[in-house]
């Protein structure tokens, strides 16, 4: 069981090549081809618990399951358990005792009232690399390009996410500040798992909110404040 912290940037159209650009130069970048499926109750009991269960290609990692629960009052971490479910070509199966690591999500499966089906999918290309900046902080930046897919309908995704690693807080927020004044970036507040389940429920999915780069930084200067 982990617990992830990561801030998730909107690339507006105009600049994605310029962003792709800055993490392909970063040593060891790598592209990685992400397919995955999400599943829930046909009532949607985990997506209005706030949780995200999905079966995820990773490429040469393979299958993993994971689930994500909702946002801690920091708003930014998130309750994470992943686990690796082989390398065979065929999805697996969800395992439903996977994250027993996780009681959280545990109690939560077992307590699901019907069977979990598929929902709704993804299919990103993931442009990853780490990054140290100062004082030690090591952080992933990740940048995803492809669409979310529910039933007939789709949803592009462009977006850029900065995952911390470990080291202070103060230079991921520095780093966050810098990439939004440079390439115009806005804060995506809905998970993938948040969008595609308004998808699959035949819901529009709004664009980011691109003139809301202000409110970003102001919010990554709040995020700075109370670290």
């Amino acid at each position: 069981m982990s617990t992830e912290l990561e801030l998730r940037l909107a690339i507006p159209a105009a600049a994605a090549g310029a962003v792709a650009a800055h993490v392909a130069a970063l040593p060891g970048a790598r592209t990685v081809p992400l397919r995955a499926t999400y599943f829930d109750t046909a009532s949607s009991a985990l997506g209005r618990a706030g949780w995200g269960l999905r079966l995820r290609w990773e490429g040469e990692a393979g299958w993993v399951q994971t689930i994500k629960g909702p946002l801690m009052a920091d708003g930014l971490s998130r309750p994470e358990h992943n686990a690796a479910r082989g390398t065979a070509a065929e999805r697996p199966a969800l395992d439903m005792h996977a994250h027993d690591a996780l009681p959280e999500a545990a109690a939560l499966l077992a307590g699901v009232p019907s069977p979990l089906l598929p929902q709704f999918g993804t299919e990103i290309e993931r442009l990853r690399a780490q990054r140290t900046l100062a004082g030690g902080t090591r952080v992933e930046l990740a940048l995803d390009r492809g669409h979310l897919l529910g039933g007939s309908a789709s949803a592009p995704v462009c977006e850029l996410e900065l995952e911390w690693l470990d080291g202070p807080l103060a230079p991921l927020w520095a780093e966050a500040e810098r990439l939004v004044r440079a390439h115009g970036l806005v804060l995506e507040p809905r998970s993938k798992a948040a969008r595609g389940h308004a998808l699959a429920r035949g819901e529009a999915v709004p664009p980011a909110d691109w003139a809301s780069v202000d409110a970003t930084l102001a919010a990554i200067s709040d995020w700075a404040r109370s670290a």
